[in-house]
C-alpha cells in the first residue's frame, strides 16, 4: 500500500504533468540483455561440467523432490536468495526433506534464517551494498549496480 500511495502522490499534486513530475514508467525494454550470454548454459555441457542439462526443480515442488525423487535422488542443495523451511508450501515435506541424513544442504545467507537450522555449511553472503549487479532497468535508464562498500568478513556474493 506504501508504493500505491507514492506512486498516486504525482497524480493527487498534478505534477504527472510536468517533466521530471513523478509519474514512473517502465523502462525494463530499454537494454536488450543477452541473457543466454549471461545464464552461461553452454558451460553445464562440456566434458568439466555436467556434460548435459542440469535438472531443474520447482521450488514449490522442493518438499515432494526431496522426499520422492529417484532418478537420481537429490542428494545435495545449496540455498541461496531464499529461505524454503520458511516459503515453500508443503512446509513439513520440506522440512522432513532438509532432515535427510543424506542430503548435504549448503546456506549461503546474510542471516540466520530457518533454513540455516537444518545446514550442513552456512557460507556468508554480502548484501546489496557489497556486490556488483546487473539489473535491468525500471523507471530509469541504469543497467548495472556498482557496490556501495567492499565486502565485510570473509562475505562472497552468490551473483
Amino acid at each position: 500500500m506504501a508504493t500505491r500511495a507514492i506512486a498516486m502522490l504525482p497524480c493527487i499534486t498534478g505534477s504527472w504533468k510536468e517533466v521530471g513530475g513523478g509519474l514512473q514508467l517502465s523502462t525494463s525494454g530499454a537494454y536488450g540483455l543477452n541473457k543466454e550470454a549471461l545464464e552461461r548454459t553452454d558451460l553445464m555441457l562440456t566434458k568439466a561440467g555436467l556434460g548435459r542439462p542440469a535438472r531443474t526443480i520447482n521450488m514449490v515442488e522442493l518438499g515432494q523432490a526431496l522426499n520422492t525423487l529417484q532418478d537420481p535422488p537429490v542428494k545435495a542443495l545449496f540455498v541461496y536468495n531464499s529461505n524454503p523451511a520458511a516459503v515453500c508450501p508443503n512446509h513439513n515435506d520440506v522440512v522432513r526433506g532438509l532432515l535427510r541424513p543424506d542430503l548435504f544442504t549448503v546456506v549461503h545467507e546474510q542471516f540466520f534464517t530457518d533454513t540455516v537450522d537444518y545446514a550442513d555449511i552456512v557460507l556468508p553472503a554480502t548484501t546489496f551494498f557489497e556486490h556488483k549487479d546487473l539489473q535491468a532497468a525500471y523507471g530509469h535508464y541504469y543497467c548495472n549496480v556498482d557496490p556501495a562498500i567492499a565486502p565485510l568478513g570473509e562475505c562472497r556474493s552468490n551473483g
